[in-house]
């Protein structure tokens, strides 16, 4: 894989050896976080590794992720530090999206000839509210809310999804009681992505107003952490970190037990003499920055899984025209396109394709579905700018950094449900 921290740093190949579980905070906790922390002539800063890396569907494609190598990307341009997807990910991220649109027009007809059957056994006429709301659950459930607080519990994404730079540290979490005291007994380590706002909160931990340089000798910080709220979401938009001074620590306040768990949980945290040999070491116990499929297994997995989606493929065809005379050459290549049974669906692609192929040409309406579209095509085209990391050109310009030091533009947005703390 292709570690990006700070600078850029070397390419290495790796295995997971902890396999690290995800950070997965329980509502209305508090607890103590404990990062990795390095200090070296750019400055103090939680140590992270950031890989260039695609989001996978397990069930279709047989891998949660797969991590980019030098060999996987293209430079397209060097100034800017652009780079695309060389893989048979990036076809697979268009078939995919294909396949996901389709599946939701589909249900949005489905729908709405459930409210005209339901409608005529009433003897009613069906009212535009009356598809709306039906739609607009369909809506949430395959494009998202516009209400970052609101919760999907059965939230559909394309099976394969746009690459990302993905920024992940390692962190030990200590329950707090009510009553301020370490629950050990629970503590444990885990792995953590770093989205935007997580990175803008952390950093101000060190411009508090009471921080101690001290601190910074230290291989870790320590950090409170409250998470509370009625949903996740909620809480993960209300949480902070908050400095902990040397006289304030677990360390200080219970040094028994400190003692008996506490030294032994910061024995496993990554450390070392650079802020690569850290990165290095986050990289290999964090499973998302580890490939555990070649892209082989991962195509093959994905052929036989979309011979499992015949439905959403045959529903192509009701895809607005102008979308589908734009992804004519996608929509055949995917799986199973060719096989006798969908003959009838290649044949009503084919018709609407030709009968709109000069209006395709002039330039389509950009309809919502194809703006959709242009979205993922940036994603494949992983349009990252590296301002502070340099480029992926200049390869001698190597190493890393503190996480203050990580352009906040390269990391992502929250993916893991906590509403992006």
């Amino acid at each position: 894989m292709k570690i990006f921290s700070g600078l850029l740093s070397e390419s290495v190949t790796m295995g997971a050896s902890r396999n690290l579980k995800k950070f997965k905070p329980e509502l209305n906790t508090s607890y103590r976080l404990f990062f990795p922390q390095h200090k070296d002539e750019r400055g103090v800063g939680v140590a992270v590794c950031t890989v260039a890396i695609r989001q996978l569907d397990k069930d279709a494609c047989g891998a949660y992720s797969y991590v980019y190598d030098d060999a996987d990307l293209n430079i397209v341009d060097p100034e800017k530090g652009l780079f695309e997807d060389m893989t048979v990910l990036a076809k697979m991220s268009k078939i995919a999206w294909t396949i996901h649109e389709a599946a939701y027009v589909s249900a949005i007809a489905s729908s709405d000839e459930q409210v005209n059957l339901t409608m005529s056994k009433t003897g009613l006429t069906p009212k535009a509210e009356d598809y709306r709301m039906a739609r607009d659950a369909i809506e949430k459930k395959y494009h998202g809310s516009k209400d970052i607080n609101e919760e999907i519990p059965d939230r559909v994404y394309p099976v394969v999804r746009g690459g990302k730079l993905g920024t992940y540290t390692e962190v030990i979490a200590v329950p707090m009681s009510k009553e301020g005291a370490p629950d050990f007994t629970k503590a444990d380590m885990y792995y953590w992505e770093i989205s935007k706002k997580r990175q803008k909160k952390l950093n101000n931990v060190y411009s508090d107003d009471a921080y101690d340089k001290a601190t910074e000798e230290l291989p870790y910080i320590e950090v409170s952490f409250k998470y509370m709220g009625d949903t996740k979401a909620r809480a993960g938009q209300d949480a902070t970190f908050g400095y902990i001074a040397p006289y304030l620590s677990l360390k200080q306040k219970f040094p028994e037990e400190w003692k008996l768990y506490g030294e032994h949980l910061l024995e496993n945290l990554a450390k070392g003499e650079t802020f690569e040999d850290i990165a290095e070491q986050i990289g290999e116990n964090c499973p998302p920055c580890n490939n555990y499929e070649t892209l082989d297994s991962i195509w093959a997995n994905f052929q036989k899984w979309c011979s499992t989606a015949r439905t959403s493929i045959a529903s192509i065809s009701m895809l607005k025209p102008e979308v589908i005379a734009k992804s004519y050459d996608i929509i055949m290549e995917i799986p199973t396109m060719q096989d006798d049974e969908m003959k009838e669906v290649v044949r009503r692609i084919n018709k609407v394709y030709n009968d709109n192929k000069s209006g395709a040409e002039d330039g389509p309406v950009v309809s919502k579905t194809e703006s959709a579209a242009s979205k993922n095509a940036e994603a494949d085209a992983m349009a990252t700018a590296f301002d502070s990391l340099g480029t992926v050109a200049h390869a001698d310009k190597k190493g890393s950094g503190p996480l203050s030091k990580v352009d906040s533009e390269l990391l992502s947005d929250d993916e893991d449900g906590l509403g992006d703390i």
